[in-house]
């Protein structure tokens, strides 16, 4: 399976966690959550879902972070989420990479597109397709 399709998959099983209210059932703020959340986006694509990552893992230029579990974290402790259809990509992705040195960037250009909207589907689902194009 190339990276294509598994991404096409994980993206499908992305909006069933939603749309199932299976996330709601996912304890937030534990390493369990981040493995339940793995779990149930890659079971099946990648022989190391569900488990602790002990490597830094990127895709091209960018390198991989927990952005789902901090959206979780947010959206329950917060009442906020990011509005990632707002995020430009390529800022982000330029973030990201001088985050290691400076998070600065990163935290600003996130902290101006947090929204209390944490139940508009609509939010959550285009942030999903952004995320993956």
């Amino acid at each position: 399976m190339n990276t294509n399709e598994i991404d096409k998959l994980s993206f499908a099983k992305a909006h069933a966690l939603f749309e199932t209210g299976d996330i709601d059932r996912i304890e937030v703020g534990t390493v369990k959550g981040l493995c339940d959340i793995h779990r149930y986006l890659f079971d099946g694509l990648y022989r190391f879902a569900e488990q602790v990552r002990t490597l830094n893992i990127v895709k091209g230029n960018f390198r991989f972070a927990n952005c789902m579990y901090l959206d979780v974290i947010l959206k329950k402790r917060l009442g906020m989420v990011i509005d990632w259809q707002n995020v430009d990509k390529v800022l982000y992705l330029q973030a990201m990479e001088r985050s290691p040195i400076n998070d600065l960037g990163l935290r600003t250009l996130l902290h101006q597109r947090l929204t209390n909207q944490v139940d508009d589907r609509e939010v959550i689902f285009k942030g999903i397709t952004q995320s993956y194009y």
